[in-house]
């Protein structure tokens, strides 16, 4: 039985990281593709989450800069399904 658990453990570690997405490279957000990364605005708000084709998609956060946040998923650099401001 521990040999099963040690099994499932494993597994299920290793599928967590086969998931995730690379580090995004550079400084020019707007070559980022299928990435994670972090970018703060020249307006101080900053999203951090997954990048495609140089805009947020997938799951992200961001923070404006008067502290308000959003945390959940984009789409096409817009907010989609579910989330929480």
């Amino acid at each position: 039985m521990r040999t099963l658990n040690l099994f499932l453990l494993f597994f299920f570690l290793f599928a967590l990281n086969s998931y995730s997405l690379p580090k995004c490279e550079g400084d020019d957000f707007k070559k980022w593709d299928n990435c994670e990364g972090t970018y703060t605005y020249k307006s101080g708000d900053k999203y951090v989450g997954e990048y495609k084709d140089g805009v947020p998609h997938g799951q992200g956060t961001y923070t404006f800069v008067n502290g308000a946040k959003y945390v959940g998923g984009w789409k096409d650099g817009k907010y989609h399904g579910k989330g929480t401001y």
